[in-house]
C-alpha cells in the first residue's frame, strides 16, 4: 500500500493552474483567500473549483456557495 501512495499524483498541473488562478482572482477582489496566510484554505478551495464541486467558503471567485444540504 505505501508503495501506491508513493506513486500517486496529488497534485496535477490542471490543480495548480487552477489554485493559482484563484489567488490572483481573490487578490483582485480583496479576499481574504488571496493572503498567504490562507495559503491551506485557498488549495481546499482550489481543488473544489477544479472539480466542480460545492464548498461552504463566502464569495470565493468561481466557487458555487451552498448555504445547506439538500435533501
Amino acid at each position: 500500500m505505501q508503495e501506491q501512495f508513493a506513486r500517486a499524483e496529488v497534485v496535477s498541473p490542471e490543480l495548480l493552474d487552477a489554485c493559482v488562478d484563484l489567488r490572483v482572482a481573490c487578490e483582485r477582489a480583496g479576499h481574504p483567500l488571496g493572503q498567504r496566510r490562507h495559503d491551506v484554505d485557498r488549495w481546499i478551495a482550489a481543488t473544489a473549483v477544479h472539480l466542480g464541486v460545492p464548498l461552504v467558503f463566502r464569495d470565493v471567485p468561481g466557487l458555487r456557495f451552498e448555504t445547506a444540504l439538500e435533501d
